[in-house]
């Protein structure tokens, strides 16, 4: 059985089909955890949500909710602005949506919605978390020893889910606070290359955490799709 881990697809469906070809997926022995953003700056953005809902369906994935995720739930709850969506990167995503009945709105709408912000998986190493965005520097639940890295998610999701789902702090908190996570974090959210010191989009390994969005929404500044199997650590990019 195959563990893969991968985020931020953003509606790119045919680099998503040649990634699970790549990696051979089974659906017979495989799994794959999507840390969220599927949707947006793409130009198959329900296709592929739906396609990723069938894996979701046969138990074969399970998609966490990414900010991307979050502003479709608000677009279509209201409280979004097509002209700040379409900032965002969600011109097409706006397009589909906009094609659907109010049967299949109000479905996509209760899906989003009941997306988890974040999971927690058992290895042969160590336990990790796996969320979208990581931290919001905000609403870090710490003692002397320890960072409650599950409490400050529940925390900070519970006070304002889309300041959470923005956030790129732990990128950024003091090793102070990072070193006292009692997980290893891994996130997607930002793209690799803004991370790595080379700008290469390689998957970012930290101490504490790792950040796999390797910039499959940015492809024309040097992004690919990638995926990480924690069986044996390897990289898999398209």
């Amino acid at each position: 059985m195959g563990i893969y881990l991968t985020s931020d697809l953003h509606g790119d469906l045919k680099h998503f089909l040649k990634l699970l070809n790549l990696i051979k997926f089974d659906t017979n022995k495989d799994f794959m955890y999507v840390l969220g953003d599927v949707l947006d700056r793409g130009n198959e953005n329900l296709k592929l949500l739906n396609h990723v809902r069938k894996y979701i369906d046969a138990g074969n994935m399970l998609l966490l909710k990414g900010n991307h995720e979050l502003f479709a739930q608000m677009y279509l709850q209201g409280r979004l602005d097509a002209g700040q969506w379409v900032l965002w990167g969600g011109r097409q995503t706006l397009t589909e949506i906009n094609q659907l009945s109010s049967v299949q709105r109000e479905e996509l709408e209760t899906f989003i919605c009941g997306l988890p912000f974040y999971q927690i998986i058992s290895t042969a190493d160590k336990p990790l978390l796996l969320t979208h965005s990581g931290l919001d520097a905000d609403h870090i639940i710490e003692s002397d020893s320890r960072l409650d890295v599950e409490e400050s998610i529940k925390t900070a999701a519970a006070k304002n889910e889309f300041n959470f789902l923005i956030s790129n702090d732990i990128h950024y908190m003091p090793w102070g606070q990072i070193k006292k996570m009692d997980y290893y974090v891994v996130v997607g959210h930002v793209p690799a290359m803004r991370l790595n010191e080379d700008a290469s989009c390689r998957i970012v390994h930290r101490e504490k955490y790792m950040c796999i969005d390797t910039g499959a929404g940015f492809r024309d500044s040097g992004g690919k799709m990638s995926c990480y199997r924690l069986d044996d650590g390897k990289e898999f990019y398209v």
